[in-house]
């Protein structure tokens, strides 16, 4: 094993564009200091897996972002042309790196995991370091770095500025909405959950989560109706240690169909979640899939029939509201965080579209599919 993180520590130190990727085995190991630690040790890059976000602030200087099927577009570019690819707990699974002979040609890889069997399962020919993270993140900064990276770091500079999401927009779309959220929670005790779907791509890429075990959401699984009740047990959670964070929920029109009955307990509690719908009036996600790769013939995906979620949320005895511009939102936003002793419900009514990035099938990891 020394051996082997030695080698590891060689090959790092040899890297001219290394990109760390947190996964959720951060979090699980408990490592945010450790990786922090590690990526400021060897000037590293980080990216994101779904269920790595919160692993490390998003706030941090070295972080790039979420990466994947969904993923930024400089994160996953950067993830292209790097020489080094260092996994700290991701299983790599097919959502992560699409086609797995495009992602892993030219590129080195050392695979941190708790469990051996997920070395070489995925990505083959890496080094494999199974044990403990920060016992193994110790060993690895036992060596100094050899290289600053500048030109490495001038090139993500560069795809940060190319690739930079322009909020100025004229009408209600959840990027935005989120990205309000994110400036409005800001340095405050707020925890995300959110349901499966296109929204939880979105908040995946616009809102800023900056702690570990304030993210919560479904992955691999994709477990629709996910949203509500996590919401429910972490805010009851919260409200139990006597802790004032807030849980803000976001669930699609599809899923709060599933689960929407829990507002009865949510109100029976007085639990001051935020909950947000996003009533695209659509399965969206289902939709987008069959726009790619079923030549828009929808099947089962389109709701035709409306609903009023604000008066099924009001039917519970709940604040809600049905916004449609950016400045409804924001005065419903406010009046939200406002009233902090008890929960409220936004019904956010958009536009049916699509949730950019998304990469090609098959194709490189920094090829994406265009929806113009």
């Amino acid at each position: 094993f020394k051996i082997c993180a030695a080698e590891a520590a060689q090959v790092i130190c040899d890297a001219e564009r290394p990109v760390i990727i947190a996964g959720g085995g951060v979090i699980s190991a408990g490592a945010t200091k450790e990786v922090i630690a590690f990526a400021e040790h060897y000037n590293l890059p980080i990216v994101f897996t779904l269920m790595g976000i919160g692993g490390v602030p998003m706030s941090h200087p070295n972080v790039l972002g979420f990466t994947g099927m969904h993923g930024k577009k400089e994160a996953n570019s950067a993830i292209y042309k790097a020489d080094l690819i260092i996994s700290l707990g991701s299983r790599f699974a097919d959502r992560l790196t699409g086609n797995v002979d495009k992602y892993t040609a030219n590129t080195k890889f050392i695979h941190v995991d708790i469990d051996p069997a997920e070395i070489d399962k995925n990505i083959p020919s890496s080094i494999g370091l199974a044990g403990d993270m920060k016992t193994i993140l110790a060993m690895l900064m036992r060596r100094e770095p050899t290289k600053k990276l500048d030109s490495w770091w001038a090139e993500i500079r560069s795809l940060n500025s190319e690739f930079a999401y322009d909020y100025d927009v004229n009408r209600l779309t959840l990027p935005w909405a989120l990205h309000h959220i994110a400036k409005a929670t800001a340095g405050k005790e707020f925890a995300f959950a959110t349901d499966v779907g296109q929204h939880q791509m979105w908040c995946a890429l616009h809102l800023r989560v900056e702690e570990p075990r304030t993210w919560f959401t479904s992955g691999g699984l994709g477990t629709m109706g996910y949203g509500l009740p996590a919401a429910m047990g972490a805010q009851v959670a919260y409200v139990t240690q006597g802790s004032k964070r807030r849980v803000i929920h976001v669930a699609g029109d599809g899923g709060i169909k599933m689960t929407g009955n829990e507002y009865y307990t949510i109100a029976r509690l007085n639990l001051p979640i935020i909950s947000i719908i996003v009533n695209n009036t659509s399965l969206g996600m289902i939709r987008q899939l069959q726009t790619v790769f079923y030549d828009k013939r929808y099947i089962a995906c389109e709701f035709d029939y409306n609903m009023d979620y604000a008066a099924y949320a009001k039917s519970f005895g709940i604040d809600a509201y049905s916004v449609s511009t950016p400045d409804d939102f924001a005065v419903a936003f406010s009046k939200c965080l406002n009233e902090a002793d008890k929960p409220h419900v936004i019904v956010v009514n958009l536009h049916r579209s699509f949730v950019e990035p998304m990469t090609k099938g098959g194709a490189k990891i920094n090829e994406f599919v265009d929806f113009k």
